[in-house]
């Protein structure tokens, strides 16, 4: 009889070690899947607020496109207006030797607009690309910490504290760089 007793408990503690460890590892799995789905959503996320900020970028480089194309064509209409009542005043030899230097006149002054349009566009891009590789690089930084956490997450205590003084010792490093270029650039400068 206590051996028939022995052994339902035995077995009853068999069980239920089994469905202990079968929750443990189900947790186990949860808490993976759910770190992958949060990474999924953040990346979706990522990638529509990119493109909606290349579209937005795109918009605004064809629509001055538009502008400075619709703006070209109002000057060649009311060039070509002025063009066609001067040449009908102007029927002799004299006068077309005026309209030659003239014409050579509005060559240049076209092209004196043209590369100070240039010129403007110029300086416009390099104000956006100035803003445009810091932000770049803030979101390449961010997106960085934020892997660094997820993988600190399934890290045990002693990995998460070399983990800790590792980057500890890099940001320190990197302190160390950027006060030295600060100092080099107050020298230069």
């Amino acid at each position: 009889m206590a051996w028939i007793a022995f052994t339902k408990e035995a077995v009853g503690e068999r069980v239920k070690m089994t469905r202990f460890l079968a929750k443990w590892k189900n947790q186990d799995i949860a808490k993976c899947y759910m770190a992958w789905e949060r990474y999924v959503v953040e990346e979706k996320r990522y990638k529509f607020l990119v493109n909606r900020f290349l579209q937005r970028l795109n918009n605004g480089v064809v629509f001055r496109i538009f502008a400075s194309w619709v703006e070209l064509v109002k000057e060649n209409k009311h060039n070509k207006i002025i063009i066609a009542r001067f040449r009908v005043r102007m029927m002799n030899m004299e006068v077309a030797k005026s309209l030659g230097s003239w014409k050579e006149f509005v060559d240049l002054r076209l092209r004196m607009k043209y590369l100070a349009r240039r010129i403007l566009n110029r300086c416009e891009n390099g104000q956006f690309l100035s803003a445009w590789i810091p932000w770049v690089e803030f979101t390449a930084a961010a997106r960085e910490k934020e892997e660094r956490e997820r993988e600190m997450e399934f890290m045990t205590s002693a990995q998460r504290e070399a983990e800790e003084e590792r980057l500890r010792v890099l940001q320190e490093m990197e302190n160390k760089d950027r006060d030295a270029a600060e100092e080099k650039a107050r020298r230069d400068a």
